[in-house]
């Protein structure tokens, strides 16, 4: 796997910043798990902490991509903001992921986290630039802390308020740009953005979608090619792992070093690289 180092003016939505036409209320209240945010918050405000060490708050987290949505050539739909994206306030974030002593010497990493992954699979395999080509949304917006997410009221609120607004003007600007999905949140949330496939997608299931090459979501001029892969937050958490860093406060400069590659046949990460491979020819002719 080569290395991954762009060095990019990062869209607004990765500077925090409002995105031209998609918005989004990183403060949203629209169900109980964002007022759980809020409450989290409140309370880490509480706390008495040294003023060198930043407080744990964590935020809602809208997608994200280029300025200009013609210039999206994939959409990625996972399941919900994990931890670094919450804290963070943006999708993916490739973050440093840092050793101790103790743990290189025996060899080991710490986990990598989901966006480090996705984005160097994704520029390895199709040389996309995932921040400039790539818009990245979640089916739920809020990180779930303890809670569970319920799919009869968060999901079924988070899409109608945001995802499908979101969608809706990904369908203007980009009706036939292949669709990522990255995990079963995910994969349920499509019946409410496609719902004249409701009907096929619950006779295929979850598992019955992946590496379906012939799965076109869509009528009339909207017609994406969708594959179906698991959260890549889970596979990101097994072997083998990736180190990777950043500097700089808008300008990206990322490094990555293997440890074992390529992936052992059967392993999470190569069953998930061969899931990708089915984008090849969406992404050829889109």
């Amino acid at each position: 796997m080569s290395q991954y180092t762009p060095d990019i003016e990062l869209p607004r939505t990765y500077k925090k910043e409002e995105h031209p036409y998609i918005k989004f209320d990183r403060g949203c209240k629209l169900c109980e798990l964002g007022e759980r945010v809020q409450r989290h918050n409140e309370e880490q405000e509480k706390q008495p902490r040294a003023k060198y060490k930043q407080k744990e708050k964590v935020y809602s987290v809208g997608g994200a991509g280029p300025d200009n949505l013609n210039d999206v050539k994939l959409i990625i739909l996972s399941d919900f903001p994990g931890h670094y994206e919450s804290s963070e306030s943006n999708c993916f974030p490739m973050v440093d992921i840092l050793q101790n002593q103790e743990t290189r010497k025996k060899g080991l990493l710490k986990p990598r986290n989901a966006g480090s992954f996705l984005r160097m699979a994704l520029s390895n395999m199709y040389n996309l630039n995932t921040y400039t080509d790539c818009w990245i949304t979640n089916a739920v917006k809020c990180n779930p802390l303890e809670d569970t997410i319920k799919e009869s009221s968060h999901l079924k609120k988070c899409n109608s308020k945001w995802l499908a607004n979101e969608f809706a003007l990904l369908d203007d600007y980009c009706p036939t740009v292949p669709l990522l999905v990255a995990g079963t949140l995910a994969f349920k949330a499509l019946s409410n953005l496609y719902p004249e496939s409701k009907t096929l997608l619950k006779e295929y299931g979850f598992n019955g979608s992946r590496r379906r090459s012939n799965l076109i979501l869509g009528t009339g001029p909207i017609s994406r090619g969708t594959v179906v892969t698991f959260n890549p937050a889970r596979i990101a958490r097994s072997e083998p792992r990736i180190e990777s860093s950043i500097s700089s406060k808008y300008k990206l400069s990322v490094t990555s070093n293997d440890w074992l590659y390529p992936p052992i046949p059967g392993s999470p990460v190569d069953l998930f690289i061969k899931d990708l491979r089915f984008l090849t020819p969406f992404l050829s002719c889109s």
